[in-house]
């Protein structure tokens, strides 16, 4: 897909990962000023973005990754965990020096169910957004934001079961949340990419990373 893809150049860079159809494009669009840039499809469909896309807004001081989705592993699934290094985590790895934030996003909707399939009927896998969130801090020494998207499909009392339920993995996997660490998990942030809820507060948080990034 993308493994073989080089970004040129030194520039700050905001880069969107997760499963397929969790919103990447979505969230990709709202930063975007010239929304006109985002080509990739948005939409139902799982899998739209099907490629790494890199977005140059002259309006956005940042470039902006959004990446392919990517699905659940299990720790035995070889050829699976194969594919997502030699695309996704050999692209992080690459380019770390000039990404100042990594954005997880998740699917709201169905995270429970996710969890229930590979971790809590089966304490020997775990999925792929949790993993990632841990190799991300501890060996690629980067700050990441985890977004639960699409609470607009869900009631509140499920918003906050949902983030009481992911609150209880990460601390399973002594995964903090510290939004003052210079890497690892920053914080969790509860939006609807399509109806805007929580929007202003992520491109705030995401502004004020890149504000501390530049002035280090």
């Amino acid at each position: 897909m993308f493994k073989n893809f080089r970004i040129k150049g030194s520039h700050p860079r905001l880069v969107l990962v997760g499963n397929s159809n969790v919103g990447k494009s979505t969230i990709t669009k709202f930063f975007l000023q010239n929304k006109k840039l985002a080509t990739g499809t948005v939409g139902k469909k799982a899998g739209s973005t099907v490629s790494l896309k890199l977005y140059k807004d002259p309006g956005v001081p940042f470039e902006i990754v959004d990446l392919p989705g990517f699905g659940a592993m299990t720790r035995t699934s070889k050829e699976l965990k194969d594919k997502i290094h030699s695309e996704i985590i050999d692209y992080v790895e690459r380019d770390k020096k000039n990404i100042f934030l990594i954005l997880v996003i998740i699917n709201g909707v169905r995270i429970l169910d996710e969890l229930e399939k590979w971790y809590y009927q089966d304490n020997t896998t775990i999925p792929l957004t949790f993993e990632f969130l841990s190799w991300i801090g501890t060996e690629v020494g980067l700050p990441c934001a985890l977004i639960i998207n699409k609470i607009d499909q869900l009631k509140k009392r499920e918003t906050v079961q949902i983030i009481q339920e992911i609150g209880k993995v990460l601390h399973e996997f002594h995964i903090e949340i510290n939004e003052n660490s210079p890497k690892g998990l920053l914080k969790m942030v509860a939006v609807s990419a399509k109806n805007g809820v929580n929007m202003q507060e992520l491109k705030l948080f995401v502004e004020n990373r890149f504000n501390l990034t530049e002035h280090c």
